[in-house]
C-alpha cells in the first residue's frame, strides 16, 4: 500500500499583498453612486441596500484578487509560489530588490513581455526574480510585495 499523503513543507514565507486603503476608493464610491442611480426607480431603502450590496460585492472581488505569494520548504527544495505560478528555487540565477523609485520603469521601460508579473498598484516595493532554466522563455518573475527584503532572504536559505 503507497502513501497517498502529499509531502508536507515548511512555510518560511507567507504574505497576502493587500491593496492600500487609498485604492480601496473606487469600492467606496460605488456604493453611494449605485443607489443615486436606482433611487429614481424604486425606494430610498431598497437603493441603500442595493448599493451597500455592490460595495461589499466590489470589496471581495477587489481582496480576493490581492496576490499571495508562499515561499516553502519540502524535501530539502525550496519553492516559491505566487497565486497559483510557482518555481523551483533552482532555477532561480538572482533575486533583485526593486526599490520604490525604481519600480516605475521596471513596470513600463524595462518591462520584457515574456516575464511573469503580478502587480498590486498600490505597493511600490517589488522583487525581480531572474530565471536560469533554458526550458521556461520565462525570463524573471517581477512581483509587488510589501516587504521585499523578507521575501529575498526566505530565497536565498
Amino acid at each position: 500500500m503507497s502513501n497517498s499523503n502529499p509531502t508536507p513543507y515548511e512555510v518560511l514565507y507567507r504574505e497576502t499583498v493587500w491593496p492600500s486603503l487609498f485604492a480601496l476608493l473606487p469600492a467606496i464610491l460605488l456604493a453611494p453612486a449605485v443607489g443615486l442611480v436606482i433611487t429614481p426607480f424604486t425606494d430610498y431603502v431598497v437603493a441603500t441596500l442595493v448599493g451597500s450590496s455592490v460595495f461589499v460585492l466590489a470589496l471581495v472581488v477587489v481582496l480576493s484578487l490581492a496576490p499571495k505569494i508562499v515561499v516553502m520548504q519540502s524535501d530539502r527544495k525550496i519553492f516559491l509560489q505566487v497565486n497559483s505560478a510557482n518555481i523551483e528555487a533552482s532555477h532561480i540565477s538572482s533575486v533583485q530588490v526593486i526599490a520604490k523609485g525604481e519600480a516605475r520603469a521596471e513596470r513600463g521601460p524595462k518591462l520584457d513581455a515574456r516575464s511573469f508579473r503580478v502587480f498590486q498598484p498600490s505597493v511600490s516595493e517589488m522583487l525581480k526574480v531572474n530565471l536560469s532554466d533554458e526550458r521556461d522563455s520565462t525570463p524573471y518573475w517581477l512581483v509587488s510585495t510589501r516587504n521585499p527584503v523578507a521575501l529575498k532572504a526566505a530565497l536565498k536559505k
